[in-house]
């Protein structure tokens, strides 16, 4: 059994053209573990004045712990 956070963060990039910004996590608990045993994350963006009216993808990554102690 695994417990399932989901997270949705919108925040302001360093880079002032990027608008909208958000960044959005998955993470899986397994209590019997006691920690992650898998997790995701993703973001999506636009830029100020684009012609193009679709959200451009940030990196997205996905860990997964293969192995416990």
């Amino acid at each position: 059994m695994a417990l399932r956070f989901n997270t949705v963060i919108n925040f302001t990039h360093s880079d002032f053209g990027w608008v909208s910004a958000v960044r959005r996590e998955t993470v899986w608990f397994a209590p019997e573990v006691g920690r992650w045993v898998a997790r995701e994350s993703s973001g999506t963006f636009y830029i100020e004045d684009s012609m193009i009216d679709q959200p451009f993808n940030e990196s997205r990554c996905r860990l997964e712990l293969l192995d416990w102690v």
